[in-house]
């Protein structure tokens, strides 16, 4: 009885295209068992032949050099060796664009981009993305559903990918793929900036031009989400804000929502009443809106009113009469 082994082979099962496109594969194998034999164990009887079949599926781009070893159970003779090499080769592949900016991404939204990705060699390739995570600043780039497959000799095809923002600025990293035998390539550089919401005032200023020191005097303003995003906001006064009234002090705007605020000069003498409105939007910038009112009039009340003449009663006027 002889057996059949090649010692430097790998340990782990080799993996092929269509267990590959098929996800059946969760891990990829470091150290894959690349050789297959068949059968490993023979029986020749005198004056006859055996055929055994030497399978190979490489999985690692190196150049292999080794020996099928062919042992006697019985070790009645020195082991022989069968030379055997393969040079296995992965195809190179390029990525277009090999540079992507995104300078305007809202926080915490979802983004959808595609590239190509072409094979540059003779022989099929197999391949996908790798997904990207930066838990520290929120940036995630995932590849569209089961992103893979195989690229045929100097074809192209195309990969989509989602990747998002959860912080504020610029953030850079770049876009990694897996060519099977070739490992771990770079694809694309990614820079991605973060944004924050995008709100709209329609008024820079709100005039309010001789109003009665008396009398309420109301405008409204309109405050416009801009973006795909919530956005809050807090309302204050460069000020004194015991001289102005507002209808809301803070609050939540939906995208594509608008949001109405009602202003009320609240005087308490006559004269040039200024101040300035601040709009605080998170994540975002301070939007500021200039009030100005000229008060008129008087703050002193009687009671009852003597205006437009004082009427003292018949009786005085009866007085008066026949004096």
């Amino acid at each position: 009885m002889l057996k059949l082994q090649i010692p430097l082979d790998g340990v782990e099962e080799s993996i092929v295209y269509d267990e590959l496109i098929s996800s059946s594969v969760k891990d990829l194998p470091k150290t894959p068992n690349e050789f297959r034999l068949e059968p490993t164990e023979v029986k020749i009887q005198a004056k006859h032949r055996a055929e055994v079949k030497v399978f190979l599926v490489a999985n690692i781009a190196k150049k292999y050099s080794g020996n099928i070893i062919i042992s006697s159970e019985m070790h009645l003779y020195e082991n022989k060796k069968l030379p055997v090499c393969f040079n296995a080769i992965a195809p190179e592949i390029t990525c277009s664009p090999d540079t992507l900016r995104l300078p305007y991404c809202f926080k915490g939204s979802e983004y959808e981009q595609t590239i190509l990705i072409s094979n540059k060699g003779n022989v099929q390739v197999s391949f996908w993305l790798l997904d990207y995570k930066d838990l520290q600043r929120g940036i995630y780039c995932h590849r569209r559903d089961n992103e893979m497959g195989l690229i045929d000799p100097l074809g192209s095809a195309e990969f989509t990918f989602q990747l998002s923002s959860g912080s504020l600025g610029e953030h850079n990293f770049t876009l990694l793929g897996f060519v099977l035998g070739n490992g771990i390539v770079p694809l694309c550089d990614i820079t991605i900036v973060g944004i924050g919401p995008v709100v709209i005032v329609k008024n820079e200023s709100l005039i309010w031009s001789n109003i009665n020191i008396l009398k309420p005097y109301e405008k409204t303003l309109s405050i416009f989400n801009a973006s795909p995003i919530i956005a809050e906001f807090i309302i204050s006064f460069e000020k004194d804000s015991n001289l102005w009234m507002v209808s809301i002090h803070d609050g939540i705007i939906d995208p594509d929502e608008t949001v109405y605020v009602t202003i009320t000069p609240n005087p308490i003498d006559v004269g040039l009443l200024k101040d300035h409105l601040k709009i605080q939007v998170k994540d975002s910038r301070i939007l500021t809106v200039k009030l100005e009112a000229m008060v008129t009039g008087s703050s002193i009340v009687f009671s009852p009113n003597i205006f437009p003449f004082i009427d003292f009663g018949p009786a005085l006027r009866y007085l008066i009469r026949n004096s």
